[in-house]
């Protein structure tokens, strides 16, 4: 009977323990790797769901929800058959439908997913499509319930999944409040980032793997034949080596107490020194873990330091750029429908100048909140020292005059308020223009016009002031 000698049986055993401490070298990598992965697209797609809920045309979705449900009489086992989804063609040619669409790619877009959909629940296991930007969906089209969307609807936060037909993708639904079991859906596709993190993974665990083993068949030609004990303690330790947790230093080897003068207290000394590279790697792969989510933190807040106004909380000069880029282009479509406000503190200086930059810097608050509250419908900018700018879209836009001719109103009282003081007495000029396809033939047309009006009502007002 074919018996291993006890050197063999030593090179074996460190062979196996060379493919332990791989594989929780993998494992530590492969886990920390894919929870900042999947954490970080996890709260993507759900930051961006509750963003389109709060930013969304409530009157448009309701249109399309009432005018989908008047055709689905029956919500009983719906198949998505041609006769069935042939029905809701007309609702695709609405304009609650276009504008809807228009916005969902746009979101699509600068926040890089691929669908962003409209569901509402028709029976106890189906869901019926009101809008999507997927082609192959759209209105009328129905989807089947499953344990991924039980699951997210349960704990109320995206999850990542393995999809049969797309790969591994990230789906989050958050409820409309405005409209019952209704939700707004994100997905976005994982499977490139999948593949890249898997390629690193294998060469990493690789290059580990080979390194332990070459040192392991390094140390074993100096193991003595007849030294039984020893050799049974570095087994035992080799063999509840991964019984730890993953995250944390092992120190089974460092453990021994072997004192031989012989070549297996080298091995002892060797495996100890093996031991505290090991922890080295996993400690680097802890701190490479910490680093991620450190930069995906630093990220997001020099996102937002380079987008919003520290001061005012309004975005900034930057992000208005920014706007203005997308209007043009929605201009260049044919989509004229917005308005132009600009806004100019009055007497800023002066209370600089007499009360210090602190009641200033109070002043300019002062109009920021009353911009936001009274134009909630608009994009608003501080674009310098005291000027401002609301454009002026959706219901703003549509009731443009009494918006602006609120926020006069509401400036008028608060200007001559004499039981206020200075700072608290909010005066402002305003002008606003509509883009004119006649006359205009840019978005700095419109621009130019409501400033001029701004300065031609600001002097009016010095000038009721003076009087």
């Amino acid at each position: 009977m074919f018996k291993l000698n006890l050197r063999k049986k030593f090179i074996l055993l460190v062979i196996l323990m060379a493919f332990l401490l791989n594989g929780t070298a993998l494992l530590i990598s492969s886990k920390g790797i894919s929870d900042v992965m999947s954490d970080a697209y996890r709260d993507r797609a759900d930051n961006l769901a509750k963003t389109i809920i709060e930013i969304g045309d409530k009157e448009e979705i309701n249109k399309l929800y009432n005018e989908a449900m008047a055709i689905c009489d029956d919500k009983n086992d719906l198949e998505n058959n041609e006769n069935r989804l042939s029905q809701y063609e007309e609702i695709k040619q609405s304009t609650s439908y276009k504008k809807l669409n228009d916005f969902l790619s746009r979101m699509a877009e600068i926040n890089e997913v691929d669908d962003i959909y409209l569901l509402i629940k028709i029976n106890d296991y189906q869901y019926l499509y009101l809008i999507s930007i997927d082609e192959n969906k759209g209105a009328g089209y129905v989807l089947n319930s499953d344990k991924h969307i039980e699951k997210i609807l349960t704990i109320d936060e995206g999850i990542m999944y393995d999809d049969s037909e797309s790969g591994w993708m990230v789906r989050t639904l958050k409820p409309l409040d405005f409209l019952n079991d209704s939700y707004i859906g994100v997905d976005i596709a994982m499977s490139h980032a999948m593949s890249r993190q898997w390629i690193y993974i294998g060469i990493a665990a690789a290059l580990l793997f080979i390194m332990t083993v070459l040192i392991s068949l390094l140390i074993s030609r100096h193991i003595a034949k007849a030294v039984v004990a020893p050799i049974r303690e570095v087994s035992d330790a080799a063999s509840k080596y991964c019984d730890e947790n993953v995250e944390i230093s092992h120190n089974k080897f460092s453990l021994l107490d072997i004192h031989t003068g012989d070549e297996i207290e080298a091995l002892s000394e060797s495996m100890k020194k093996m031991e505290r590279d090991m922890n080295d790697q996993i400690g680097k792969l802890l701190n490479t873990r910490k680093e991620l989510i450190y930069k995906e933190m630093k990220v997001k807040h020099i996102e937002k330091i380079a987008a919003y106004d520290s001061l005012t909380g309004l975005r900034n000069k930057h992000a208005y750029d920014d706007e203005v880029r997308i209007l043009e282009d929605k201009i260049a479509k044919g989509d004229y429908r917005f308005a132009v406000a600009m806004i100019d503190l009055n007497y800023l200086k002066k209370i600089n100048d007499t009360y210090g930059h602190e009641k200033g810097n109070a002043a300019l608050k002062n109009l920021s909140k009353i911009l936001s509250k009274m134009f909630k419908h608009s994009a608003l900018f501080r674009i310098g020292g005291d000027e401002f700018v609301a454009i002026m879209l959706n219901e703003d836009f549509e009731n443009r005059e009494e918006v602006v001719a609120d926020f006069e109103q509401k400036i008028a009282e608060l200007s001559s308020d004499d039981s206020l003081e200075e700072w608290d007495r909010t005066c402002a000029a305003i002008g606003y223009s509509s883009f004119d396809p006649d006359i205009d033939n840019s978005y700095d047309d419109v621009f130019k016009r409501a400033d001029e009006l701004m300065y031609q009502h600001k002097k009016q007002m010095k000038a009721e002031r003076i009087d």
